[in-house]
């Protein structure tokens, strides 16, 4: 069996995976499509639909792949030697260039997720429209850049308003990853801003919280993790602040309730995919909220809290079986090594990505391709 990982430079999940799938046999091989113009030799020809590539080893592979996991993959940024003109043909050439590479791809290879759910998943508003038809209850939510549509929202109710991103936004200092994360905002925080913002953002009233839930979906088989945010400042409004800070965010494996499973299952289907990974609220009155699902979310990391399976041996399982209903057979041993002392040695493989390619890495990029 042939896996081809399309990702970006240092991510630790398509890393971990990569190397179990190895372990396991599988001639599996993680490629940078943000690479295009820079270290990436692609070629693709025609009827026969011959694949070759650059592999995160910088190793040229001829490939015919059986499955190819979308794993946040990030679009090509030109060379930084192009004038402007030149930099935005060239982009706009190698975006496009991937992207029919990868639908005529999906005519014969299986792809997890698929194209257009992938399409429909990037929608934040679509989600939430699909969750409320299939009866989720969901925060009141804005999305616009109009500042006095701002105010009114802040203002009606009296509730306190969160404004979040549509994707995660990293900037890059000094080899330093600063996340943008959800935050309150308010009247005052709106003084200095223009009339019309430069950004169309999403604005929601805050919910309540008791504590929050990520639930990974691989097909019907689930894992969910109840994650204590409540009890830790930093991660009261967005719970990547306090899984920022090591050991410093409890939680343990829950079974979640019957009717909310099936609702997002059926939320998936719905959206066209396979898996994906479930953001839910649950409020001191035991009501369940759903706010967003990623459709390849960090998952690996829920591994440090208590009882959770082995989600990196599971998500395997998930992909040779190739998006189809498996077996998992949760390890119990507690001196079996997890996902997280597996991840050690692709930590160090990230450390040295975020090296060698620093320069493209410098990017504030929430795009994925």
């Amino acid at each position: 069996m042939q896996i081809i990982i399309v990702t970006a430079p240092a991510d630790i999940d398509a890393i971990s995976i990569e190397i179990q799938l190895r372990n396991k046999g599988i001639d599996a091989h993680r490629i940078f499509f943000s690479e295009l113009g820079h270290t990436q030799r692609l070629s693709f020809t025609l009827p026969k639909k011959k694949l070759s590539l650059t592999t995160a080893e910088n190793k040229q592979i001829h490939i015919e792949p059986d499955i190819i996991w979308m794993r946040r993959p990030r679009p090509p940024n030109p060379n930084s030697n192009l004038n402007a003109q030149d930099a935005a043909a060239v982009h706009a050439e190698n975006v496009n260039a991937a992207h029919a590479i990868l639908q005529s791809l999906s005519k014969t290879t299986r792809f997890i997720n698929t194209i257009p759910g992938r399409d429909q998943a990037r929608s934040k508003t679509l989600q939430l429209e699909y969750a409320s038809e299939l009866n989720f209850a969901i925060p009141d939510t804005l999305v616009t850049n109009c500042k006095d549509h701002i105010i009114n929202f802040i203002k009606r109710d009296q509730v306190p308003v969160i404004m979040k991103t549509f994707a995660p936004i990293r900037y890059y200092e000094n080899k330093r990853v600063k996340p943008v994360y959800a935050t309150i905002i308010t009247e005052e925080n709106l003084d200095e801003e223009p009339e019309l913002l430069d950004q169309v953002s999403i604005f929601q009233k805050a919910i309540p919280k008791a504590y929050e839930i990520r639930a990974l979906f691989l097909g019907n088989y689930s894992i969910a993790v109840k994650l204590d945010t409540q009890s830790h400042a930093m991660g009261k409004v967005d719970s990547r602040r306090a899984m920022a800070v090591e050991n410093e965010l409890d939680g343990q494996l829950i079974e979640l309730p019957g009717i909310l499973k099936n609702q997002c299952i059926q939320l998936m289907k719905k959206m066209g995919l396979v898996t994906a990974s479930f953001d839910l609220i649950v409020t001191p009155n035991n009501e369940y909220i759903f706010l967003e699902l990623n459709e390849t979310g960090q998952c690996i990391f829920l591994e440090q809290y208590r009882n959770v399976p082995n989600i990196l041996e599971a998500y395997c399982e998930f992909l040779i079986h190739q998006g189809n209903a498996f077996k998992f057979m949760p390890i119990i041993d507690p001196l079996a090594p997890t996902g997280l002392s597996l991840v050690e040695p692709a930590r160090k493989i990230a450390k040295q990505e975020m090296e060698n390619y620093t320069s493209r890495a410098s990017h504030v990029n929430a795009v994925r391709l």
